[in-house]
């Protein structure tokens, strides 16, 4: 257990010379082909985002480590070793399927999207973007949708551990100086080239390749998109402010100002709760709405 706990203390202090390493190769690349992707104001308030998103995570992660081993000694339903390799190795899909999961539900929950927003509103898109990060995801109790992994079994640590690693994973995938990989990689795994889908704000790429390191489950569960034309980064009303707090809430302002214009609670509620985009007078589409009538026009 004390293993565990240094490496999930120590990931991060290692990671970011490598990530800032990376980014300056990025830069270098750019630069060399002509074609800097990097804004100083955009990757200034990437920098902002992710450290003050660090910086939150610290602080709090004693609380959901509290509310994780509450669960675990009160609710579990077996207790599985921490030193087997088939153990790890399950939490590892497991772990995966719950971030695709979440992530879903953070793109089709309005609640989680008004803070999951945060990290596609940008239309600038390199590794940089990684680190634009929302403040408030753990504030909704978004962490609790991996609960389920401690009631099974799993040590909330391991559980800590492994979806830290597949956080870290991601950093590498946003970035448009690496193509599409070996057919067998792009199959199974998440890459650059899924990534810049997932970021697209085109219509067909809108809530596509929401998996972390394992494309798989969009495969499986219907959401996986191949990357065709060059992607239009950001989402479908970019928000054109580089003030970090603009970036950090607009869209809970945005959705505090529907909740309270409308006196129908029934509606307040879809609001909340309903796809990004509800609204009772079709005068925003969700995305699957804009789907359906785009498949309509095309009939």
């Amino acid at each position: 257990m004390e293993n565990i706990q240094f490496l999930g203390k120590w990931a991060y202090v290692v990671a970011l010379p490598i990530f800032i390493a990376f980014i300056l190769l990025e830069l270098y690349i750019g630069w060399k082909e002509g074609n800097n992707t990097y804004k100083k104001d955009d990757t200034k308030n990437n920098f902002v985002s992710g450290i003050v998103f660090v910086i939150v995570g610290i602080a709090i992660k004693s609380a959901k480590l509290f509310v994780f081993y509450t669960i675990y000694n009160h609710f579990r339903l077996y207790t599985l070793p921490v030193d087997e390799v088939w153990v790890w190795i399950t939490l590892f899909f497991l772990e995966d399927l719950t971030n695709y999961w979440g992530h879903r539900i953070g793109h089709k929950v309005s609640f989680y999207w008004a803070s999951h927003v945060v990290h596609h509103n940008s239309e600038i898109f390199n590794l940089s973007t990684a680190f634009r990060k929302t403040w408030t995801y753990d504030i909704t109790g978004h962490f609790l949708i991996w609960a389920w992994l401690v009631i099974i079994g799993f040590d909330p640590l391991m559980v800590f551990l492994v979806k830290t690693f597949n956080f870290l994973y991601q950093f590498f995938v946003h970035t448009e100086k690496v193509g599409k990989l070996h057919p067998i990689i792009e199959f199974i795994f998440n890459t650059p080239s899924h990534h810049r889908v997932h970021h697209g704000s085109d219509l067909k790429y809108m809530d596509r390749n929401l998996g972390g390191i394992l494309i798989i489950w969009d495969r499986m569960f219907g959401t996986f998109q191949e990357e065709e034309e060059k992607p239009n980064y950001g989402i479908t009303n970019n928000i054109k402010s580089e003030n970090i707090f603009v970036i950090e809430f607009h869209e809970w302002k945005s959705l505090l100002k529907r909740v309270l214009s409308d006196k129908s609670w029934k509606n307040r509620l879809k609001y909340v709760f309903g796809h990004p985009g509800w609204s009772p007078d079709k005068s925003t589409l969700t995305v699957d709405e804009m789907r359906a009538l785009q498949t309509k026009g095309q009939s």
